[in-house]
């Protein structure tokens, strides 16, 4: 926890610690840390302690090395397909299978080919080939804009390889039926590095909290910390910076001993340059031109974050702005934050130094979900769905990513009363679409990026079978004039005497300063041997909720047919699926829209308010009573609704006191003075409270003696009286003194 930007330091202290990150829940981590580590962090301003009640997280996460299940074995060998516990993400053999696969059934759209070898194998080892799947290439187009798509660099991040390859097979399954997968093709070419570290892959498929490669030439006494960090081994811009990388051979950010010294580096590196053409001069100041094309996307894991270059200083790069649409873009469409990648942690020798910083290339990060070890049911309600809009985004604005943001999307569009299926010619259809100038996702204190009104729609409508645009229509907004950054499109398309078969629509948008932006698609299928009877559907759903975890089940949602379901739960991304979950941890109220769309294309929508009781933090009350320089601090009336405190830590002037872990104890403190003395207080459920007051430490008053002088011997009465005066008005001068 951190005791001044709590959720801003949360988020840098796990990329800074981002190899022992387990869990990120608001403003706490949850850290997997050497000694050493936990020593040096509980030094800064932060609030460290060693977690109870937190076996689920590391038996999950940690100990899966001890699994000895296989699961979906290849037919012809003894080679695990998935990875054990994890069945939505392939192995090395089981994605490498997949992508040659779909070139062999496809050789006339994909093509795998090796680019290099991964260290082990170089050392005549096991190891494997560094391969690229290439979809879309041209022989008699070479210059098509090209995408770049990295996912596996640091081996334990199991989701990016997976969205990766769901990309490439989304792609292959819908050529031919999906129009806008037919616009990428045959517009842009795809280069997909599905693993880019399959030495350190292998690793992490164990359960090992894996990074690096494998090259046993580094910190060979700990054989579990061997290798290189290889995303900090690129040439551009390495060892360029003060804790951009470590020098430590065992460290997780290892940079090597020299630039681009690993195999796998070297690969990749000559790939990306053979494939894209130097755009940028050589002073760190030289922007590329604005028309460049050409897209670089490395895919990591966890965070939920977009980031763009620079990540050795907080300049802007030359091409800042561009970068900023285009990042800000993308994360309105995933739903992630996006910003300049060294507003987060320092970096040098990375994968943008190479797309962008050498070659001019746009270049983007995705830090995608929340877990390295992504579980599938995350994975495929939230990170791949979201994700997967994202890169089909990145696939269309490759022809321009650094002026086609500022033109307007259209966010999407419904054929209401078609949708998937084919109708008789005659048969009208309400398209309805989204479109904005304004599709950008900032941080709440950023200046929003300009945008302007539409200026025009356009509707392209072409038969598949004769490749004839049969229509070209000027759509109108829906309220009837186009005066804002975002319109509604509302338009009947009538059918009649349309021949039968397939077609494809295509719309554009314009905004007021002539800006287009990227095409979207929709398919209409005329059968006239087709009698369609519709019914429409109604949403609803049933939701159960306990231990701050919801399942929601659109099972009350009726239809004559197939349903999609969509989520929308706060201001959460969307969850895709008919029954998912989501996590609480707020008492609260949660406002959750299920969204059902059946096969015609109509949608039915409902609401429901949860007020949902999450975790009660625990209150920390500090009492104390001081006697001179030595107080007594009692933490006893703390307490916790719904748990128990299982943890409390003592702060003097801000410094963690090791030696006082109980509720109670004395301190002496050396010198008079106004002490600030804090309680951290955790409870089971990692809930917290800390609390601060200020204490005025005095000095014990030193008694006075009392002085009885000596009186004649005349007057004996009068004289004890007087002995006995003066000593009572002493001990009440001392009294008054003493308090």
């Amino acid at each position: 926890h951190s005791r001044s930007h709590p959720v801003l330091d949360a988020y840098k202290l796990a990329h800074q610690y981002h190899d022992s990150l387990l869990e990120i829940q608001g403003d706490m981590l949850i850290l997997n840390l050497s000694e050493k580590e936990y020593l040096q962090l509980k030094n800064t301003d932060h609030v460290v302690y060693i977690g109870v009640n937190n076996d689920h997280v590391f038996d999950s996460r940690i100990k899966r090395n001890s699994l000895t299940k296989l699961v979906n074995k290849s037919s012809d060998s003894n080679v695990e397909l998935t990875i054990p516990e994890f069945e939505c993400y392939n192995t090395v053999e089981g994605t490498y299978a997949e992508a040659k696969s779909q070139a062999i059934a496809h050789p006339e759209l994909v093509q795998w080919k090796k680019i290099g070898e991964s260290w082990k194998k170089t050392q005549k080892e096991s190891g494997y080939d560094l391969n690229v799947l290439v979809i879309g290439a041209d022989q008699k187009n070479s210059n098509k804009p090209k995408l770049f798509l990295q996912s596996g660099l640091h081996a334990r991040e199991y989701a990016p390889v997976a969205l990766n390859l769901a990309f490439a097979k989304y792609l292959i399954t819908n050529q031919g039926v999906d129009p806008e997968v037919d616009w990428i093709l045959d517009n842009t070419e795809i280069h997909l590095l599905l693993v880019a570290n399959p030495d350190g892959r292998k690793k992490a498929e164990e359960g090992l909290w894996w990074r690096k490669n494998t090259n046993n030439n580094y910190c060979s006494d700990e054989p579990n910390r061997m290798g290189v960090d290889l995303n900090r081994n690129y040439t551009f811009n390495w060892f360029s910076i003060e804790n951009g990388s470590s020098g430590d051979e065992c460290m997780s950010t290892f940079r090597g001993h020299e630039k681009g010294s690993e195999p796998e580096i070297q690969a990749i590196e000559a790939y990306v340059r053979s494939i894209f053409p130097d755009s940028r001069g050589p002073n760190v100041n030289d922007a590329a031109p604005t028309s460049t094309p050409g897209l670089f996307i490395d895919i990591h894991s966890a965070g939920g974050m977009v980031m763009w270059p620079w990540s050795t200083t907080v300049d802007p790069a030359p091409n800042a702005a561009g970068l900023q649409r285009l990042g800000r873009r993308f994360a309105a469409i995933n739903g992630y934050r996006a910003f300049q990648s060294s507003n987060l942690y320092p970096a040098d020798g990375v994968s943008t130094g190479l797309g962008y910083g050498e070659l001019g290339i746009a270049s983007i990060i995705f830090e995608i979900g929340t877990q390295f070890f992504e579980s599938c049911q995350t994975y495929e309600q939230e990170v791949l769905p979201n994700n997967l809009r994202a890169l089909m985004y990145a696939a269309k604005a490759a022809i321009s990513p650094y002026t086609i943001t500022k033109g307007p999307e259209v966010v999407g569009i419904r054929l209401e009363g078609s949708g998937q299926k084919p109708v008789p010619s005659g048969t009208n259809i309400n398209l309805k679409a989204n479109v904005s100038d304004a599709l950008f996702r900032q941080l709440a204190d950023e200046t929003l990026e300009a945008s302007q009104s539409i200026k025009q729609v356009l509707l392209t409508i072409s038969h598949v079978d004769t490749a004839e645009v049969t229509k070209e229509i000027q759509l109108s907004a829906a309220d009837g004039e186009f005066d804002s950054n975002n319109e509604l499109i509302s338009y009947v398309l009538n059918t009649e005497n349309w021949s039968e078969g397939l077609y494809s629509l295509y719309m554009k948008a314009q905004d007021q300063d002539g800006n287009w932006g990227t095409v979207k698609g929709a398919s209409l299928v005329i059968d006239n041997n087709i009698e369609n009877q519709n019914v429409l559907p109604t949403a609803d759903f049933s939701f159960e909720c306990a231990d701050l975890e919801c399942i929601v089940s659109g099972d009350k949602s009726t239809d004559d047919g197939e349903l999609t379901y969509r989520w929308l739960i706060n201001d959460r991304a969307p969850l895709f699926g008919k029954s998912v979950s989501f996590n609480y941890y707020e008492t609260g109220e949660y406002k959750i829209v299920l969204q059902v769309e059946d096969e015609f294309g109509f949608v039915a929508s409902t609401e429901k308010t949860l007020t949902l009781q999450g975790i009660i933090v625990p209150v920390a009350v500090l009492e104390y009573s001081c006697d001179g320089l030595i107080c007594d601090f009692d933490s006893s009336k703390s307490s916790d609704t719904d748990g128990q405190i299982t943890h409390l830590e003592w702060y003097i002037d801000g410094i963690y006191q090791a030696d006082y872990r109980e509720a109670t104890f004395q301190y002496e403190f050396p010198v008079a003075g106004t002490y600030v003395i804090g309680l951290f207080v955790v409870d089971n459920h990692n809930a917290y409270d800390f609390k601060e007051i200020s204490v005025e430490v005095k000095d014990k008053p030193v008694p006075v003696k009392a002085i009885v002088k000596p009186v004649k011997e005349a007057s004996k009465s009068g004289g004890a009286l007087m002995v006995l005066l003066t000593l009572l008005i002493s001990c009440f001068y001392i009294r008054r003194r003493w308090y």
